[in-house]
């Protein structure tokens, strides 16, 4: 009879204690998957017209060109012009006020960096041959170019933004390193200015009730208000509310995601969206402090602070676009959200190059739903800041004013 040697039995007595740990913080959950429209980097499309500034080097010109092309094709005025000639135009009054300048300044370097690789090699002695591996060092020409890319009102000449970043090549001619930045740093410029419509994939811990895998099936099936609805009612329900603290922060934390991706519920009011998300996270942080809950809180705050900034930029167009219909005035115009900020490198914060902002205050604790009691998940019934009863925490904390 063959026995288990001492180590695989402690190797499966810690493999059976890691499933039965992972287990117990809710693995084997399904993966929800909503879209979401982040603002763009540098959001030249505020602007109806924006002249593209270079210098005369044959790259700095196909970049610039590159750029008033994708802008042109999104409707906006865009045309490239020389950086030498910017001032003139100026001062001569052919920049209106509704116009917005931006001037690309490229570096090109060109250096040489050490790489190793190890190859196989036969060695033959007294005793014999063997065979070791042999490391050798070797030169590769190598190609950085960095773009600033520099935003100005068109009128004044104020600044408003300064992004920069850069790309690297290696191990081809310089001729064809070159090329091959600038087509990279072409991509990388076009997709700043742009709004991006981005995939969310959000992993939900193992669900403690048939009702809520019931209501996680609608929001799957992209029916996010017939979901949402009937995890509002099970929050309230005694079935949830009598569940163990952890087990019961898994339905809230749920909740809080159905909130979230709601579309209705964004468009009709953006504080109260995200309130009502917020407030559901922080009532499965009470019963369950789990690091999954804060990070989904710690996103939601993010998701918050670009779904005000595009809404900003939004604006911004809307008054951009009507500048030149009005008279003259004699202040300067309110520079574009996303702008102002301190030159920086791209990735960093939405006014200086990042996708992923973050909130500068958080949302109340009091817990509130925009969602009504009732089983019409469309209504429009406004939810209330304060808990509506007196009943037990955390059912109380989620449910909505009737």
């Amino acid at each position: 009879m063959n026995m288990p040697s001492p180590r695989t039995i402690v190797t499966a007595r810690l493999a059976g204690w890691l499933v039965v740990i992972a287990c117990s913080l809710g693995c084997g959950g399904p993966t929800l998957e909503a879209r979401v429209t982040t603002p763009a980097t540098v959001p030249l499309r505020t602007f109806p017209s924006v002249l593209v500034a270079t210098a005369d080097e044959l790259d700095a010109i196909a970049l610039g060109d590159r750029l008033a092309r994708h802008l042109a094709a999104g409707g906006i005025e865009a045309r490239r012009v020389r950086t030498l000639d910017l001032e003139a135009m100026r001062t001569s009054g052919r920049i209106g006020r509704a116009v917005g300048v931006v001037i690309l300044e490229a570096r090109v370097r060109e250096t040489n960096a050490i790489r190793y690789d190890e190859r196989p090699e036969t060695v033959c002695g007294p005793s014999g041959c063997f065979t070791r591996q042999r490391r050798s060092a070797y030169d590769v020409p190598v190609l950085e170019v960095r773009l600033r890319v520099s935003v100005h009102e068109g009128a004044t000449g104020r600044a408003l933004q300064r992004v920069s970043f850069g790309v690297e090549e290696e191990g081809r001619t310089y001729d064809r390193m070159r090329e091959r930045a600038f087509s990279r740093i072409g991509d990388r410029l076009v997709r700043l200015v742009d709004t991006r419509e981005e995939r969310v994939r959000v992993a939900l811990p193992r669900l403690p009730l048939p009702e809520v895998e019931a209501a996680v099936e609608e929001l799957r099936g992209g029916r996010w208000r017939e979901g949402r609805a009937a995890l509002e009612r099970l929050a309230r329900d005694e079935a949830v509310t009598a569940l163990e603290p952890e087990k019961r922060a898994r339905v809230y934390f749920v909740l809080s995601v159905a909130r979230r991706f709601d579309p209705v519920s964004l468009e009709r009011d953006v504080e109260r969206h995200f309130r009502a998300a917020e407030s559901a996270l922080r009532a499965a942080l009470r019963d369950d402090p789990h690091p999954r809950y804060q990070r989904a809180l710690e996103a939601l705050i993010e998701h918050r602070r670009q779904v005000e900034l595009l809404r900003a930029q939004r604006e911004a167009a809307e008054h951009n676009f009507g500048l030149d219909a009005t008279p003259a005035d004699p202040g300067v115009p309110t520079p574009p959200p996303g702008y102002g900020a301190p030159e920086s490198s791209v990735p960093g914060g939405p006014q200086t190059g990042s996708d992923v902002p973050a909130s500068d205050t958080p949302a109340s604790d009091a817990p509130a739903s925009d969602t009504p009691a009732s089983d019409t998940p469309a209504s429009d019934t406004p939810a209330s800041d304060t808990p509506a009863s007196e009943a037990p925490a955390p059912s109380d904390a989620l449910a909505p004013a009737r």
